[in-house]
Parts: structure tokens; C-alpha cells; sequence
């Protein structure tokens, strides 16, 4: 009401769970949620990825701001200098298979869309694994894409992860073609996972400049090619 500041999330220990501060920059529009279903439409979690590849966690349960606490969830680029930015908010779907207990798959891409004409990426499309679906997350290591928590799928695999392998893991990852990038936030409808890209190197006719967009449909659970439909482009002569 009057514009008092009520948190940061600062770089100090004290406000997270796993030995994590945020240093890199948030670009992304937030995916908030009502995480407990309280029927009081409150939102108490927040997630997002920074420009480093990195994908956050954020609990806001209670009137107690001191008592929020923020988490890493996931390490999603390369060792040293990252090489992927998350520039668009992800999706939270809740899940009940393979587990035991009901989780919550965490869909994100990777793309710069900053440098659309860069070729020499290596982006990629996440399902995380959270399996704290209350408004209260554990203390744990974050998901690492280098340590290899994730099971891969290669850009061309039709077939997805098995089941009783996901069950040890902390989701799957899907390659993309050499340059090409995720280019807006993913979404879920009747357990597909939709989402546009772009491959700035793809031809799709004589009669046009290089690049293509996509619209990609994989199973949301277990990452499997359902359907990629290229935009239709037309080649139109004048007389």
C-alpha cells in the first residue's frame, strides 16, 4: 500500500538454502504459483533462470518476510564461462508418474535472444525434476547439467527417457540443432510440452535468407519427438 521494500534476495547465505548467490543477471519474467492450494489465491513460490544458466527456487510462505528463502534449483550451462541464458520464464506443471509421491516437472529452454544469428550454441530444453511440491523446499545439492543429473535426448531421438531411469535422476534434457534457440517461454496442454525456436542457419527455400522457426511438441513427461511443425514460408515471384 504505501511502497515499503519487503525482501531481497541478496547474495548473503542467509537467505538461501544450498551455498548459492545470485550473480548473474534476471531478465526473465517470473512463473509465480500458488504452491500450497490454500484456495486463498496467494502466490508463495516464485521460479526463474538468470542469464547464466542458472534456474532459482524462491519460497514465500507466510506473513514472516525474514522466514523467505530463496534455493538454487538448477545448474544448466557449461563449466566456466556459461554458455546458456535463460532470457524466458518457465513452466511448473504438477506430476504424479513415475514417482512415488506427486512432483512438479519444471520446464525451461535456453536460448540467446539477444544474438539470434550466433551459430555456435549449444542450447538446449529442460525438464527439472522438484520434487518439494509444498511451500517449503530441502536443503540439497542444485540439478547439474555437468554432473550429469539430467538424462540426455538427442535432437533427433523420437524415443524419450524410461521411466524406471528417470526415477534416479533429475529430469531430462533435450539437445537442439547447432545454433538453434529457444525463443519464448514453454507451455503444457494435455501432457505435451510446446515450444518455438530458432535456427538461424536453416534453409527452407532458395528464395529466402537463411533461418527457420519451429514449433516443437515432445511429451512433457518423458521428452519423446511428438510432432515438429516448421512455419510454412512461401517463395513469391513477382511478375
Amino acid at each position: 500500500d504505501t511502497g515499503p521494500r519487503v525482501k531481497v534476495f541478496s547474495n548473503s547465505a542467509a537467505y538461501f538454502l544450498n551455498p548459492a548467490g545470485i550473480d548473474w543477471s534476471i531478465a526473465s519474467d517470473l512463473t509465480v504459483i500458488n504452491a500450497d492450494v490454500d484456495a486463498q489465491g496467494l502466490l508463495d513460490r516464485v521460479v526463474v533462470g538468470d542469464l547464466g544458466g542458472n534456474l532459482w527456487r524462491f519460497d514465500m510462505a507466510g506473513n514472516d518476510a525474514t522466514a523467505w528463502k530463496g534455493k538454487r534449483l538448477a545448474i544448466l550451462s557449461d563449466p566456466g564461462v556459461p554458455n546458456r541464458k535463460i532470457l524466458f520464464p518457465p513452466t511448473i506443471v504438477p506430476q504424479k508418474d513415475p514417482f512415488p509421491a506427486p512432483w512438479d516437472a519444471v520446464y525451461v529452454g535456453t536460448g540467446d535472444r539477444e544474438h539470434p544469428l550466433v551459430t555456435p550454441s549449444s542450447d538446449k530444453m529442460f525438464m527439472v525434476v522438484d520434487r518439494d511440491t509444498g511451500i517449503t523446499a530441502r536443503n540439497e545439492p542444485a540439478a547439474s547439467f555437468v554432473a550429469g543429473d539430467f538424462l540426455p535426448l538427442a535432437v533427433s531421438e523420437t524415443s524419450g527417457v524410461v521411466p524406471s531411469a528417470l526415477t534416479s535422476k533429475r529430469g531430462w534434457v533435450r539437445d537442439l540443432e547447432p545454433g538453434e534457440k529457444v525463443t519464448g517461454a514453454p507451455f503444457v496442454f494435455n501432457q505435451r510440452l510446446r515450444f518455438g525456436t530458432y535456427n538461424p542457419t536453416a534453409v527452407t527455400s532458395a528464395c529466402l535468407p537463411p533461418g527457420e522457426g519451429r514449433l516443437n511438441e515432445v511429451d512433457a513427461l518423458f521428452g519423446s519427438l511428438v510432432e515438429l511443425a516448421e512455419w510454412d514460408t512461401f517463395c513469391n515471384a513477382r511478375d
